[in-house]
């Protein structure tokens, strides 16, 4: 059987960009263009440790998938197929809901430094600030972020239904 062991790789590659979206996070707010005070850090600092949550539970969910137990008096096992499926998409939520974040704060340094997008950029900052507006004031962001991780989501979902959940 060599499903499990594809979707555990699959889960270990979604884990990596979760792990580089997380370090691209970290710089914005060391970068001098988009750190404090030009992002309005103590608006938006709670995203940084969002998205190393995130980056983090993507590292836990990756690990190796072994063979289960199975029950009493069962003579085979239980497919490893199933524990592996369930980590992989956690991974990969775990990923868009990063890269939600990652986005949201990216569209906030550009605010701050008062610049706009490059032309092809612009039509992905309009969706992510149709979901996480600029933040000027203290505001609640998770909701934002979730539904700007909803939109990430729909936009790479097969059209016959999801995967993983």
């Amino acid at each position: 059987d060599r499903a499990h062991p594809a979707l555990d790789a699959l889960a270990h590659s979604w884990a990596d960009v979760a792990q580089l979206a997380q370090r691209h996070i970290d710089k914005l707010f060391r970068h001098p263009v988009s750190a404090p005070p030009l992002t309005g850090d103590w608006l938006v600092k709670s995203l940084h440790m969002v998205g190393a949550g995130y980056a983090e539970e993507a590292r836990s969910a990756a690990q190796t998938t072994v063979l289960g137990l199975g029950g009493f008096g069962q003579n085979d096992l239980p497919s490893p197929v199933f524990l592996a499926w369930g980590k992989a998409a956690a991974a990969g939520n775990c990923l868009e809901r990063i890269l939600a974040v990652l986005a949201a704060l990216a569209s906030q340094a550009l605010h701050g430094a008062g610049q706009s997008a490059p032309p092809a950029l612009a039509p992905l900052l309009d969706c992510v600030r149709s979901c996480v507006p600029p933040v000027d004031t203290p505001r609640p962001l998770g909701a934002d972020v979730e539904r700007l991780a909803t939109v990430f989501r729909r936009r790479v979902q097969p059209q016959d239904g999801p995967v993983g959940g």
